[in-house]
């Protein structure tokens, strides 16, 4: 299940909430279990599940924003392509009407 929790974070960190209700849904059940079924191992599988759990969503948090700010730097440079372009094509044809002046 941890396994599952962990690949999580790539596929559904585009979508927090998804994640979220996906990885939570996951190990919380288990954890509860553990931690009802009183033992020093279940007590102290139930914390490492926990600490994972924090850490998962930490990982996945950090995933969703770099996606995030990866997605508007492509656009801010699909936008500053088109402003290029057409730049160029306005300095062509600013070139062209100074060699018709010369002329």
């Amino acid at each position: 299940m941890c396994g599952l929790s962990a690949e999580a974070i790539v596929t559904l960190s585009i979508d927090k909430g998804n994640f979220l209700a996906f990885s939570l849904s996951a190990l919380i059940p288990f954890s509860l279990y553990l931690l009802i079924h009183e033992g020093p191992t279940n007590t102290l599988g139930a914390s490492a599940i926990f600490i994972f759990l924090g850490f998962i969503v930490l990982s996945a948090i950090q995933m969703h924003n770099m996606l995030i700010q990866w997605i508007h730097l492509q656009l801010e440079n699909a936008q500053l392509g088109m402003y290029l372009g057409l730049e160029k094509v306005r300095i062509e044809k600013t070139n062209e009407e100074l060699e018709e002046r010369i002329k």
